[in-house]
């Protein structure tokens, strides 16, 4: 498939801006194409001359897109259908007739690839197949234009305080991906200031009617994930920092805790937070509203790569990614909170 000269440019930019050049050099080396390169400059002519020979294709830039931008520094929410539904929706007959009749045919035919965006728009529509031990899943992929105000200046000229504001409009990515279980994940790009994501995901979900349907997904509750971690910090230790802490009792009464540091562990055996815990969690079966932890890295496990810090609060359904991750590391952490639920 070719790939226009404006297209290149936009994956050029987007690959500069969101992965690396260690990670898209390796890319390179494992499809055995030249891919040593001090610069990104000389990176992108060697790019451009490899996709002139048809040696690197469009797929491959989407490819590298997909692991750059659509994992990590996002708010993930849950939801859950049954798996003969979710099963369905991987039929591909089904999903290109029912992009006909959105006339977005072309998102699963040949993927957009687009800069800063408009508005919210629909770019991709795939059916991601498994590696080994994995699951298929229905993966929609969205573009957004997040503007904000960015205060440039301020002066105070007599009894007068003038502040000047910059309009920046940032591109977003947001991505829906439905597994053959049933588990639906909607991650929505972490925005800057204050945004409403549960109001973002509800958009995400309207501008994807007719490819899934809402009401087929109640919400994943986590709340029985927060409050087992908690109950089982001590067995987890090995997998798991806590930095902050917020437990809520049947009365109101609420005990938060915090660490000296995100590098210290906020429940170490017998201290006294930790055994603040143990007090409360002894009086009848608390709620636990906020947790703010750390996915540690393990001698003889390739995952995680690095330690992942993961906030579940917000909506009840909801979990946090802070930082950009790969693939690999998202699924574990997601594999961890998943686990809890059961």
């Amino acid at each position: 498939m070719d790939i226009s000269l404006s297209e290149r440019a936009t994956a050029f930019d987007l690959l500069r801006k969101n992965s690396t050049l260690e990670t898209v050099s390796k890319y390179l080396e494992n499809r055995g194409l030249p891919s040593s390169a001090p610069s990104w400059p000389i990176l992108f002519e060697r790019m451009a001359t490899l996709l002139s020979d048809k040696r690197l294709s469009r797929e491959d830039l989407l490819r590298m897109l997909r692991e750059a931008e659509e994992f990590g520094r996002q708010h993930v929410f849950l939801y859950s259908s049954s798996r003969n539904y979710a099963t369905s929706l991987m039929n591909e007959a089904t999903l290109q007739a029912n992009l006909a009749k959105l006339d977005l045919s072309e998102i699963f035919t040949k993927p957009r690839i687009v800069g800063v965006a408009k508005g919210l728009q629909l770019v991709e529509a795939r059916i991601d197949t498994p590696k080994k031990g994995g699951m298929r899943a229905l993966v929609v992929k969205a573009v957004d234009v997040h503007s904000y105000r960015e205060r440039e200046s301020k002066v105070i000229e007599g009894d007068r305080e003038i502040e000047t504001y910059l309009w920046r409009h940032d591109r977003v990515v947001d991505i829906m991906s439905v597994r053959e279980d049933g588990v639906l994940e909607l991650r929505l790009q972490a925005r800057r200031n204050t945004v409403n994501y549960e109001e973002l995901a509800e958009n995400l979900f309207t501008k994807s009617t007719g490819i899934i349907e809402r009401m087929r997904f109640p919400r994943m509750s986590l709340a029985k994930a927060r409050l087992t971690l908690i109950q089982k910090r001590t067995q987890m230790g090995h997998i798991v920092r806590f930095a902050d802490n917020q437990l809520r009792d049947k009365d109101g009464n609420v005990i938060s805790m915090a660490s000296g540091s995100k590098q210290q562990e906020l429940y170490s055996k017998g201290s006294a937070s930790d055994k603040a815990v143990d007090g409360f969690l002894s009086v009848g079966t608390p709620m636990c509203d906020e947790i703010d932890c750390f996915w540690l890295m393990r001698k003889g496990s390739p995952e995680p790569s690095t330690e992942l810090h993961t906030l579940i609060a917000g909506s009840n359904n909801e979990f946090a990614l802070m930082r950009q991750c790969s693939r690999k590391d998202y699924e574990y952490a997601l594999a961890q909170i998943l686990n809890l639920t059961r």
